[in-house]
């Protein structure tokens, strides 16, 4: 039961990474190209209709743009369930370099004093990095 339910884990934890990067996609790029266009509910809008969209998305991105990073399920829950997750991958000798990605961008954000945030707080992570907020406008 142990390596289904963390094979589970890992391979929600693989998905989530498309969904972190989706988040960065809405928020951060345009920003940087075209700042005069700057606009994460816009962006975000114009992706989650098509093969971007994602039921996860569309759960967090609204709690983002509003600053929302009450608990839901906490980033220090998921970073046991990743060190877990990654465990069990390195002992099949499967490699998930993405999985240790989020574990480290989570790591840092607990180290920020973020740690009982919800995971969608993920993209505090991203606005250290970028020096901005993503909120509606």
């Amino acid at each position: 039961m142990y390596f289904q339910q963390t094979s589970i884990s890992f391979t929600l934890y693989q998905s989530n990474f498309g969904d972190l990067a989706k988040w960065d996609l809405s928020c951060f790029p345009v920003k940087k190209s075209f700042p005069h266009l700057h606009d994460p509910e816009k962006v975000y809008n114009a992706i989650r209709g098509g093969l971007a969209g994602s039921t996860v998305l569309d759960a967090k991105m609204p709690l983002v743009l509003d600053g929302n990073f009450k608990p839901g399920f906490r980033i220090e829950l998921h970073i046991k369930d990743m060190m877990n997750a990654l465990e069990t991958a390195h002992e099949l000798g499967v490699p998930v370099p993405l999985s240790s990605v989020i574990l480290e961008i989570m790591q840092a954000l607990k180290c920020d004093g973020k740690a009982k945030d919800d995971h969608g707080g993920i993209v505090q992570f991203y606005e250290m990095l970028a020096k901005t907020e993503v909120r509606k406008r």
